[in-house]
Parts: structure tokens; sequence; C-alpha cells
């Protein structure tokens, strides 16, 4: 009898654990740091802030997450056709509701679940005479280069500046130094450390930042209208997971 009751047993703790809800999230193959850390298609080790935030959220509800990564090309399509559940981090733009669910508050995202706020500048080579002074590029005319897929451009082309697209960071570099492009527009976690890397010192970040934005978890249209209570909970425990692990957003200095 009591072997029966033990298979008993056995036998629905094998079924919840059948039953536990997964998420299939997927993120950019290039380094963010300290967002994302490593490149490729393998989940890095340490992954990065913004994998520990998720997965801290994720358990505090019982969801198991499987993390993926492609480029940023891959992405949002993936996310658009369901391939995938959610995509992180994304800052917030009109047209990407097409592609996928933000978390909400009053028709604007909410920025109390937000997973990081970041701010693109403008670099420059020393001695040259690009600038960004808050409103207005400077001297007209001026080309910037930035990474393909990355909110700042529709910034950049709001201005009617001349922008070329690449892949990453070491691209952005080469464009710059070559003098291909009078400028470069992107994440300061993302050349700043290329720069430092590669002891690089006559290339300059202009002031001020050219835009402050924040960055989310988002998730598909399929998986929203299936488990919507569920995603509720899962940003929630996001908002949760970044205050307890990342406090204090660095303050953005000159």
């Amino acid at each position: 009898m009591s072997r029966y009751i033990f298979l008993l047993l056995l036998l629905f703790i094998l079924v919840d654990a059948r039953a536990q809800q997964e998420i299939r999230l997927a993120y950019s193959d290039t380094e963010s740091y300290p967002y994302q850390l490593g490149t490729g298609a393998k989940v890095a080790s340490p992954p990065g802030i913004a994998i520990d935030i998720i997965k801290t959220a994720a358990e505090k509800i019982g969801i198991r997450v499987i993390f993926e990564r492609y480029s940023n090309r891959l992405i949002l399509n993936h996310l658009h056709h369901g391939v995938i559940d959610g995509v992180f981090i994304f800052s917030y733009l009109k047209e990407r509701e097409v592609f996928g669910v933000y978390p909400m508050k009053a028709g604007l995202p909410d920025v109390n679940k937000r997973i990081a706020q970041i701010s693109y500048f403008l670099y420059r080579n020393k001695g040259s005479k690009a600038d960004w002074d808050g409103k207005r590029f400077m001297p007209e005319g001026v080309s910037v280069a930035t990474q393909s897929g990355f909110s700042i451009n529709a910034m950049l082309r709001a201005h009617r500046l001349a922008v070329a697209e690449v892949k990453d960071v070491d691209q952005l570099y080469r464009l710059l130094k070559s003098g291909r492009v009078d400028a470069v527009a992107t994440q300061d976690i993302l050349l700043d450390p290329y720069l430092k890397a590669q002891q690089i010192t006559d290339i300059e970040r202009d002031w001020p930042p050219l835009e402050t934005r924040d960055y989310y978890l988002m998730l598909s249209h399929q998986f929203y209208h299936k488990h919507a209570q569920l995603a509720e909970k899962l940003w929630q425990e996001v908002a949760n997971a970044r205050k307890t692990l990342l406090p204090d957003i660095r303050p953005i200095s000159k």
C-alpha cells in the first residue's frame, strides 16, 4: 500500500513538472554590456544583468525560461510570427507594436516595468566639427553611421541626416576612422567598452546624449493572447527583480 502511495505521489510530481509553463525568450547575438554578455548563439556565463532579471522574475511565478540568441534582423520577425514568445531588451517604438506587446499603462509603456535605461551618444574623431547641441546636428549635411535596427535610426532620419547602417560597433569604428562618415551614433554601453579594449584614444563622445530610452521585455501577440494574466505577472516580477538586482540606474556623465 505504501509503495502504491509513493508511486502515485511520484506521478503527481512528474505531471506537475511537465505542466510547468515554458517561455522561449530571445535576445541579440551581439554583446550589450552589462545587460547581455558574450556574442554568438550561446548564452554566456555569466549571461548579463538582463538575463538575471528575467530569470529571477520567471522563477517567482514558476515559469521555465528557454533563452535563445539571434541576429537583430531576425529577432522581431521571429516575434511577429510567434516563433518565439518574447524578446529583450527593446525600447518602445509605436511601429514595433505590430511585432509584439509591451507592458503598458494608460496607453503608454509602463516605465516601472522596464529592464534598463540606456543612452545614445554621438561619437566623432577628435578635432571633428560634428556636433549635437541637444536640438540640432552641426554642421549642415553631417553624415552619421549607426547600427541596423536600433531605435536611434528614426531620430536621425527625422533630422534628415544621411545615415549609414552597419551590423556592429567594429564596423562603426572603421567607418568613422576612415572618414567615410562624420560621426557615429550608438549606445555608450556598446562603444565605450570597445574603445577601451582597443586602447583607442582619438575618438571622443559628444555631449549631451542624443536620447535616453527605457528598454523592455516584449512578448508576442500569440503568447499574450493565450496567457495575458501570466504575462502581466511576469512584467511585474521583472520590475521587482530590477529594483533588487539593479537598484540604481547609473548617472549619465560627460
